[in-house]
């Protein structure tokens, strides 16, 4: 609608005050519906949610990559191919299922560790088994990007 931005860029330290206001709209009155989301990770779509609406899209907190070697993929997975070995990590249970079997066959990688969450949503995170956050605006406060 004509009374919002088009699209408003936020640090996740201060998402929470814009989600949680009249200043941004509900996904779903833009035509954007929960099922065009559906295979985003929980916790993100729990911290965009006001009032049981969806009011923002998350990239943040979510994986942007996952980088694989193709040999060991290949001896693990059975495949190298991205689109195959996208459908082992598809969801957080095929996610752990997969490091656990990489743990499994190859001694030497140490796959104790998943880091997600920030200061603004880092008890979601922790619930969906995150072993490390980043939370240095709950430490530090806000950044003041103006003086950068």
């Amino acid at each position: 609608t004509d009374a919002y931005a088009d699209v408003m860029l936020f640090d996740e330290g201060i998402a929470k005050q814009w989600t949680e206001s009249d200043a941004t709209a509900v996904l779903s009155d833009l035509g954007i519906t929960s099922d065009m989301y559906a295979n985003a990770y929980s916790y993100t779509v729990d911290y965009a949610t006001y009032e049981g609406d969806l009011k923002a899209l998350t990239w943040q907190a979510t994986p942007g990559t996952f980088i694989y070697r193709a040999d060991i993929a290949e001896e693990v997975l059975g495949t190298s191919e991205p689109d195959e070995v996208q459908e082992f990590i598809s969801d957080w249970d095929g996610f752990f299922e997969t490091a656990e079997k990489m743990k499994k066959e190859f001694s030497i990688f140490d796959l104790c560790e998943l880091s997600m969450g920030m200061s603004g949503d880092f008890k979601i995170a922790i619930q969906e088994g995150s072993t490390q956050v980043r939370i240095g605006t709950a430490i530090f406060g806000n950044r003041d990007y103006q003086n950068a």
